[in-house]
């Protein structure tokens, strides 16, 4: 790279296209690759970029959640399913929570059988809907619902990643018996400052989801 070395990169997101105007290469890409593995650039999604180098997000779950991970995976070893908690939030938030519940996203032909499993050995909910969630929910609930298609995951795993539950705490009205609406803010600037994360991801995500104009409004100015 010509001008590597004395490469100024500018604050916050950088287009590829304005990355490779920068570059005196003809192997752009490769010098991206370099650019990211030296730590001067992370990888925010497809074709974005920020200079500067940030983790990435690494939960351990509870003692519960991997219980119930273990029943799931041992009954439906083939399934698709993502498992996340309310303690997750937990890093982000002001007001701690101190009420966890289990959250399992999973086909929706196969919502009703994991259910009833795993009702068996833990208190579990499928479906509920605000009133039964103000009603029924205790610590440790583990509540079932369908996997909306082309929910963010990660390899090898099947807890929840960050970019689907920043998603799913502005488009899923449940989270609401966990944080306060005005949390939001303060979550997304936290997770953002903290991690990478693929915005491109959640984006596609909440368009799914049906959220992308309330996701996009407090991204913007992260």
């Amino acid at each position: 790279m010509g001008k590597d070395a004395a490469l100024n990169l500018p604050e916050g997101i950088i287009d590829s296209k304005r990355l490779a105007s920068m570059i005196e290469s003809k192997s752009v890409y490769r010098e991206i690759g370099k650019l990211i593995q030296d730590n001067r650039i992370t990888r925010l999604g497809r074709g974005q970029y920020i200079a500067g180098s940030k983790s990435k997000y690494d939960y351990t779950p509870s003692e519960d959640l991997k219980k119930v991970e273990k029943v799931i995976r041992k009954q439906f070893p083939d399934l698709d399913f993502r498992i996340g908690e309310a303690y997750q939030l937990n890093w982000f938030v002001n007001h701690q929570i101190s009420r966890n519940v289990i959250i399992v996203d999973v086909e929706k032909m196969l919502a009703e059988s994991v259910f009833f499993t795993l009702r068996e050995k833990f208190h579990t909910l499928l479906r509920p809907g605000m009133k039964e969630m103000a009603n029924y929910i205790q610590d440790g609930t583990v509540i079932v619902q369908n996997l909306v298609s082309g929910s963010p995951s990660t390899k090898d795993s099947n807890v929840a990643p960050l970019e689907k539950l920043l998603v799913d705490i502005v488009c899923d009205k449940k989270y609401l018996n966990f944080i306060q609406k005005s949390e939001f803010s303060g979550i997304y600037e936290n997770a953002f400052a903290s991690y990478n994360i693929n915005r491109a991801a959640m984006l596609r995500y909440a368009g799914r989801r049906s959220c992308r104009e309330e996701v996009e409004s407090l991204m913007e100015n992260l």
